[in-house]
């Protein structure tokens, strides 16, 4: 099933074109704004970007999916979406972007659970450490790395400076690589 099935169809053709344009146009990056209704009726709105790595690669991101931001009520409409996702022969993995001065939080085990019962490698990116000491950074690693137990890949990630950057892509890079439900 298409995501497109999922919006209401006054909404198809417009997002259809706005990403078939960005497709057609090599935008490296947009972002879209739009309704979606599940098949008992209920809904709501989701923010979505959209990066073109390559042809027929690209990455989703789901703004705000984290707890900070997001009522709980928002969250649980977004259910069918991210259920959605779990059976996309193209979903290769997913990234987790935690604070690393937070440390995994409730909220973020509902996503890791779901990535586990989909089969889905995660790669957990500790971000802002560049806002931790050195040794604050290793012991929320450590932490991370404890309460994950294997779960996860997990590392420090910093947009700022860097850090973790060229880590990240590796591992972007390997699942772009393997076939499809590898």
């Amino acid at each position: 099933k298409h995501f497109t099935m999922l919006l209401p169809e006054t909404w198809r053709e417009r997002v259809l074109d706005f990403y078939g344009g960005q497709f057609r146009d090599r935008i490296g990056e947009t972002r879209l704004e739009f309704p979606f209704v599940t098949s008992d009726g209920r809904g709501g709105w989701v923010e979505q970007s959209t990066i073109l790595l390559t042809e027929g690669s690209r990455i989703v991101d789901l703004p705000s999916y984290g707890y900070a931001t997001a009522s709980a009520a928002e969250r649980a409409t977004w259910a069918p979406m991210i259920d959605g996702l779990a059976r996309r022969e193209s979903l290769r993995g997913l990234f987790v972007v935690i604070d690393s001065r937070r440390g995994v939080m409730e909220g973020d085990w509902g996503l890791l659970e779901w990535a586990e019962a989909a089969q889905l490698p995660v790669h957990v990116l500790l971000s802002k450490s560049d806002k931790l000491k050195r040794a604050e950074a290793r012991q929320a690693l450590k932490a991370a790395e404890t309460a994950l137990r294997g779960r996860a890949a997990v590392q420090l990630f910093s947009v700022e400076d860097g850090t973790g950057l060229e880590q990240a892509r590796a591992a972007l890079d390997a699942w772009l690589a393997a076939p499809a439900n590898a």
